[in-house]
């Protein structure tokens, strides 16, 4: 390993591979359905399409106590003005006056019992959120109580039609098993300053489908910082875009979830690494500096490998909520494991993954929750949330299932609660009965860091 605090250092020595399980051809096999663009994700640069403070996709003023801002998404951002059926969104309170919690939900129905964003007064945060659109094209965002700023960055969309996806080709979803991609506090001078930003790779272990890696997703979080600042993530190609991935204060230690769309990566050939893998970046923004840990959570593709995920948009659903019994019948110990079935309203023969909404609410020590397929084995690393005593906090999650449709979360010190709402789910295509009864989850590709990772380090 070498470390150097210069433009182009590098900081690690080894690929991330993804390790091909038997079973996974590479290829579409005769039990898929013809390839489609429904239900593709197709990554975007970020762009910002809300800013209350500035008059930016809605009056320029803050959304006060039961108030719904009504934002439309669907021509703007890079965003098609039709055939969309959801999209990403990275959404951002700020100047909140009181504590207080946010819904967004497709308009044109009633607000469902969910949340996705959690919020005390005077702070600045963000949750990754994946939302049906409304027939209009449009969501809303409704506030509880106080009043407070709000700012959205479009990541992505889903197609819901084949003529949404005329601009080129979205991608299928292949989950992984939870890993840790990077860990700054490994490296030594590990830190990010103001403007520095990690640039890392990823690819598969049968290295020529690493062309067709298009965008990944990642749990991002922040912990050491010795000042306010917030990270940005982008395919890592010039200058980072004018939005943010979290924010979080001195001291915090603060998670997303975000789908990162990926470029080819220019320098990895010439540090001993294929030299067709992809990339994208973390760059941090302040006037200190912070550690950055990256867990990695799966790829989309350009539709092309075969065998990978369509998702399916649902009206925001409560399928956990152990203060009340549901899913999980009790708030979750320490060193505790506990398991949910998606419910079957929820699911079909090919579903093997869920968008959902996580929220940890009053823990009584500071913890972290993971969650993962019941059937695989507990992830070394990687977590969804990480809780301070007594927090009420959300991430985003794609958690895949297994041949059960059930999932496993662990919390690992102290009491905590947990709240779990699905926005949609990822299914596999499968057109014969036999091909279903067949077909296991395992048989998915799964993530595997091999020896190491790579990152190359830059200043501004």
């Amino acid at each position: 390993m070498r470390l150097m605090r210069k433009s182009l250092a590098v900081v690690g020595t080894a690929a991330l591979v993804l390790a091909v399980l038997p079973g996974f051809s590479g290829v579409a096999s005769a039990a898929a359905a013809a390839p489609t663009q429904i239900g593709n994700l197709f990554p975007i640069t970020p762009s910002r399409i809300l800013d209350t403070r500035e008059g930016n996709g809605a009056p320029k003023r803050t959304l006060g106590p039961n108030g719904t801002l009504k934002l439309q998404v669907a021509g703007r951002g890079g965003v098609p003005a039709s055939g969309v059926s959801a999209v990403v969104l990275n959404v951002t309170v700020t100047n909140p006056s009181l504590q207080t919690f946010m819904t967004v939900y497709p308009s044109g129905i009633s607000r469902p019992n969910a949340s996705n964003l959690n919020i005390t007064k005077g702070w600045t945060g963000a949750n990754s959120v994946t939302v049906k659109l409304g027939a209009d094209g449009a969501v809303n965002i409704w506030n509880q109580v106080g009043t407070l700023d709000v700012i959205a960055d479009v990541t992505g969309f889903y197609a819901g039609t084949e003529s949404a996806g005329a601009a080129g080709a979205g991608g299928e979803y292949f989950p992984w098993t939870p890993f840790r991609l990077i860990d700054s506090r490994e490296y030594p001078d590990g830190k990010l300053r103001s403007g520095e930003y990690y640039q890392l790779p990823v690819g598969f272990a049968d290295t020529s489908l690493n062309p067709h890696i298009k965008a990944v997703a990642i749990n991002v979080t922040a912990v050491n910082a010795n000042a306010d600042g917030f990270f940005t993530v982008w395919n890592g190609v010039g200058s980072r875009p004018n939005t943010s991935l979290l924010n979080f204060v001195k001291g915090a230690i603060v998670p997303n979830m975000a789908i990162v769309p990926t470029s080819a990566c220019d320098w990895c050939g010439s540090e001993g690494l294929p030299s067709n893998m992809q990339q994208f970046a973390v760059q941090y923004s302040g006037f200190g500096s912070a550690d950055v840990i990256v867990d990695v959570l799966g790829v989309f593709d350009d539709n092309t490998i075969g065998e990978g995920l369509h998702f399916t948009p649902t009206d925001p659903t409560r399928i956990v909520d152990t203060r009340e019994g549901l899913g999980i019948p009790k708030a979750l110990g320490p060193a505790t494991t506990s398991t949910t079935v998606l419910p079957s309203n929820l699911r079909g023969d090919g579903t093997w993954a869920i968008a959902a909404n996580v929220t940890g609410v009053t823990p009584t020590s500071s913890t972290f929750v993971q969650l993962w397929p019941t059937s695989r084995p507990k992830p070394a690393a990687g977590s969804t949330l990480n809780l301070n005593p007594g927090d009420i906090k959300p991430n985003s999650a794609l958690i895949g299932l297994d041949d059960h449709w059930s999932f496993s979360a662990y919390n690992h010190l102290g009491t905590t609660n947990l709240v779990i709402d699905v926005n949609g789910v990822y299914n596999k295509l499968l057109t014969t009965a036999t091909a279903k009864a067949a077909t296991s989850k395992t048989q998915l590709p799964q993530g595997d860091k091999g020896a190491g990772q790579s990152a190359r380090k830059l200043q501004p």
